[in-house]
């Protein structure tokens, strides 16, 4: 007689094990809800962090993180094994896929899983808004295979409400850093509050996208008409030699430092905190959540087609501020705006109280675990 399980059971196949998400991935383990089991890649990808298993956090459950591996053809399209095995020949109840339409595999994987009656999880971006008429409607019909789909902004929900989307099967997870952690440094920093006039920070990987030299040359424009910023940049990438140039050319090359590649929290942290107005002037992602986890507002464009989920995170004139895409004339009027009419305006809780409430690990895990009681109903 087969034993009926207690607990659902889930199989989670992502690409890599980014550091970013030990603390989700480590809630999702602990769950008392159900048990999950999650494959992963050890390669490199987009030269993003990894973790380790052997990290301490997951000693009770290293047995549940296991290999497998990312087949590249043609360079960007993907074939991920064990998730097709797995889904016809393991027990489960549903399977977590990236909704990643490169991923093959994860055409074929979700045919498999409804056809044994299974649930089956995308975690994805949804539709950015940006997509050609031909590529909106092949993402359509790769996420339609989904039994549900877990989102990183509401943006995303309401542009696949319009393509037809049962509200019912989309559930806003948001995205979280190390929430726990980096709440017990910012109440440190809090009894050792310093402030450092007119700083400005950037942090993230220095790459075209980002658009940094947009910044750099604002910061130098703004110093011609003898508004003196300090900006900080930390971070490495292919774009650092040719951002130093610039700056080693300018006036000001003085106010502008470059700190390198950062990983450990508590300097990041300090750094964060105690400047007055995050900058990216490109795309924004958890950079945005970085900043507002200790209090510092954030500064990015406004044209959400080409921005990452997290900058729905800014509320305009509460915990950050929008300027006009790619217009280094707006971005330098929007700094100045900033600190002339918004600048220690609010405090850092109410700056901080979005990813309090939406961008931390335990409220999604409420996402995830309202979906599951939703079908157990």
């Amino acid at each position: 007689m087969k034993i009926k399980r207690v607990k659902l059971k889930i199989l989670y196949f992502t690409n890599i094990f980014p550091h970013y998400r030990i603390p989700i991935w480590k809630e999702l383990l602990n769950s008392t809800k159900f048990s999950i089991e999650i494959f992963y890649s050890k390669s490199k990808f987009n030269q993003i962090k990894d973790a380790e298993v052997k990290d301490k956090r997951f000693h009770e459950n290293k047995s549940n993180l296991k290999h497998l591996k990312n087949y590249k053809f043609f360079g960007h399209i993907f074939w991920q094994s064990k998730s097709l095995i797995k889904s016809i020949f393991s027990d489960y109840d549903v399977i977590f896929l990236l909704g990643d339409m490169k991923i093959i595999s994860n055409w074929i994987v979700p045919l498999v899983v409804r056809l044994r009656n299974k649930k089956v999880v995308y975690w994805t971006h949804g539709i950015y808004g940006n997509e050609s008429a031909i590529k909106k409607a092949i993402r359509v019909i790769f996420l339609n295979l989904a039994t549900d789909i877990l989102l990183y902004e509401n943006r995303a929900k309401k542009i696949l409400v319009q393509h037809g989307f049962d509200t019912m099967k989309l559930h806003v997870v948001y995205n979280s850093l190390d929430y726990n952690n980096q709440k017990i440094i910012f109440k440190k920093l809090m009894i050792n509050s310093k402030s450092i006039k007119n700083r400005i920070v950037f942090i993230g990987r220095l790459t075209k996208v980002k658009k940094i030299e947009m910044l750099v040359n604002a910061i130098i424009n703004l110093s011609f008409q003898k508004k003196n910023f300090e900006l900080v940049i930390i971070g490495d990438g292919p774009e650092k030699p040719y951002l130093e140039r610039i700056v080693n050319l300018s006036i000001c090359k003085k106010n502008i430092k470059f700190m390198g590649s950062l990983y450990d929290e508590t300097k990041i942290a300090k750094v964060i905190f105690n400047s007055d107005l995050c900058v990216s002037p490109g795309n924004i992602g958890l950079s945005c959540i970085h900043s507002l986890t200790y209090g510092t507002p954030v500064c990015t464009h406004k044209n959400f087609n080409n921005q990452m989920p997290e900058a729905e995170a800014i509320k305009s004139g509460e915990n950050g501020i929008f300027f006009k895409e790619n217009d280094i004339i707006d971005l330098q009027e929007t700094i100045l705006r900033w600190f002339e009419n918004h600048h220690n305006k609010n405090s850092r809780q109410l700056i901080r109280k979005i990813v309090d409430e939406k961008y931390n690990p335990k409220y999604q895990m409420k996402v995830i675990n309202n979906m599951i009681d939703k079908w157990q109903k």
